[in-house]
């Protein structure tokens, strides 16, 4: 800002005299005792450029540095052209820019005249001075974390929205963040095919989807608060992991049956650890019956499916004291078998399963009920 500055060893009394009126060989003159004026003719005395020249001793008071108070509103206020700030800076691209800090408005109520005086200079201006484009509008050059904007400019801001984003915008709890919040590993619930034997069964040659809760959640339990990475691993060497980053969409296949141990590492932004396993018997799948029950009589569909491969013979007892033995093509693993039952209710179907050499390899039962009424 260009002017006579304030000096660092005087305080301003902003209560102190701003004009007085008085006879001089001009007549009566109105002067300002911040300036130095003729004793005789009241006339200014000019300085080597012609302004006038100010009184050092007006309105001031000695011994005070103001470095080392608080600031004061202080507004410069000149007549429009005879006043101009600036303030000089780096943008974050490393180019100089300066932001003027200054407002143009009437001189007074009924002084028409156009002043212009200082006004604060705003903090957003300070630390991203404003960009001009080559028409002379704002210029966009920053970009929220998160938003895409070379894929859509549109989200571009200037500096003072950004720094109002910033400021306003921009959580600054380092806990929103994960800084200091310890993770947590936890491997959701398998899917145990065979709730009759102990322990969580898999499948032999199927893809068993695995999933992790959340290491960080929020409050609302929708995401991680931090940045979270997640790790599938097994003991199992020749087990195929698909995914083996996804918290949500990994799967394990096993080709060889027996104990596997499946192991979830979490990882979080601040390099903090956590580990969890859990242990699952890889078998052979169990077979499965289902009944479809016909409409309006006792008949209905007994559906066999998850024979072993090497199966050649099957026999259905379908728990009302009869049974039927079926021949299937090698490689087959479903069969199907229709009864039609003399009374309704609870019948317990036995399916046991032969290879070629009529030795059984198999078994499973299954309660159904049949209801003629529906």
């Amino acid at each position: 800002m260009t002017g006579t500055a304030i000096p660092a060893s005087a305080t301003f009394d902003p209560t102190a005299q701003l004009a007085v009126t008085g006879q001089g060989t001009q007549g009566t003159m109105t002067f300002m005792p911040a300036y130095m004026y003729d004793a005789n003719s009241y006339l200014p005395v000019l300085d080597q450029y012609g302004d006038p020249r100010r009184n050092p001793g007006a309105g001031f008071a000695s011994a005070s540095d103001m470095m080392s108070r608080p600031l004061e509103p202080y507004r410069v206020k000149a007549f429009k052209g005879d006043l101009r700030t600036s303030f000089e800076g780096f943008n974050k691209l490393g180019q100089p820019r300066s932001s003027e800090f200054q407002e143009d408005t009437a001189c007074s109520a009924t002084d028409p005249r156009i002043c212009t005086h200082s006004a604060p200079l705003q903090r957003a201006d300070a630390l991203y001075p404003p960009e001009k484009n080559a028409t002379g509008g704002v210029l966009k050059i920053y970009c929220k974390a998160g938003d895409d904007c070379t894929a859509n400019p549109s989200l571009l801001m200037g500096g003072t929205e950004y720094a109002s984003y910033l400021e306003t915008g921009v959580n600054l709890s380092l806990a929103s963040y994960g800084i200091g919040i310890d993770p947590h590993a936890v491997i959701n619930a398998i899917t145990d095919i065979d709730a009759t034997q102990t322990g969580t069964q898999v499948a032999l040659n199927a893809a068993i989807p695995v999933t992790a809760a959340l290491a960080q959640p929020n409050a609302a339990n929708t995401a991680d608060i931090g940045t979270v990475t997640y790790a599938w691993t097994t003991s199992d060497a020749a087990a195929v992991i698909a995914n083996p980053t996804s918290r949500t969409a990994a799967t394990f296949t096993f080709s060889t049956t027996g104990t596997k141990t499946i192991t979830l590492t979490v990882t979080d932004e601040e390099g903090k650890v956590s580990s969890t396993y859990v242990t699952v018997y890889v078998v052979v799948p169990p077979i499965a019956i289902a009944w479809t029950d016909n409409a309006g009589n006792l008949g209905g569909t007994i559906n066999v499916i998850n024979l072993l491969p090497t199966t050649k013979y099957v026999k259905i007892y379908f728990g009302d004291g009869s049974y039927v033995t079926q021949t299937i093509t090698v490689g087959n693993t479903t069969t199907s078998q229709t009864r039609t039952y003399a009374t309704a209710g609870s019948k317990l179907i036995q399916v046991y399963a032969y290879n070629s050499s009529s030795k059984q390899i198999s078994y499973m039962q299954q309660s159904i009920t049949v209801n003629g009424a529906n």
